[in-house]
């Protein structure tokens, strides 16, 4: 009985041990734990992929920027990028959409293909997301998947300052075109 009794308490013993070594993806995924990789304090990528895995969005959206800039010990991998974004964006996240707006502009993962990129900005813009705003307002300036039309240009580029985008709020007043 006296090892019985031993036996279960190595056992209870080296089994609380086990959690601390666990992946999991905490409720709150500011939460998620933090590596110290060459130099540098990183996001814990198990725990991000499990996350990202798990559906949530910050989580995808992390991954997908490590795979396109080829941090956090992963090979740079537009694809996956493109792949993770993808899910973040049908969850409706704003940022992610745009960014599978510029996927599909400059084909980085996928093949190029302009009226989705403009799909993709548009879903964004819908949420008055400002950074997609200026990039449609590109796409007409340059006249990108779409006829160019400067007129449509400016007033994107309205919207974009609108919702708070610097980069379309100092355009604006570069060329003075404020209201």
């Amino acid at each position: 009985m006296k090892n019985k009794i031993i036996l279960l308490s190595v056992f209870l013993f080296l089994n609380s041990f086990s959690n601390i070594y666990a992946v999991n993806c905490p409720e709150n995924i500011e939460e998620r734990t933090y590596q110290f990789i060459d130099g540098d304090i990183k996001l814990d990528i198990e725990q991000t992929k499990l996350c990202a895995k798990q559906g949530n969005i910050r989580a995808q959206k992390d991954l997908a920027l490590a795979y396109a800039s080829g941090r956090l010990g992963l090979e740079q991998d537009f694809k996956q990028s493109f792949e993770w974004n993808y899910k973040a964006a049908l969850q409706g996240d704003a940022e992610a959409q745009t960014e599978l707006g510029k996927d599909f502009e400059n084909g980085f993962g996928i093949q190029q293909d302009e009226q989705k990129a403009m799909y993709w900005y548009t879903k964004a813009s819908d949420q008055n997301y400002g950074r997609a705003q200026l990039y449609i307002g590109m796409l007409y300036a340059y006249g990108k998947g779409v006829e160019r039309d400067t007129d449509k240009a400016i007033a994107w580029y309205y919207k974009a300052a609108e919702n708070g985008n610097t980069s379309a709020q100092m355009f604006v007043e570069t060329f003075g075109l404020n209201k």
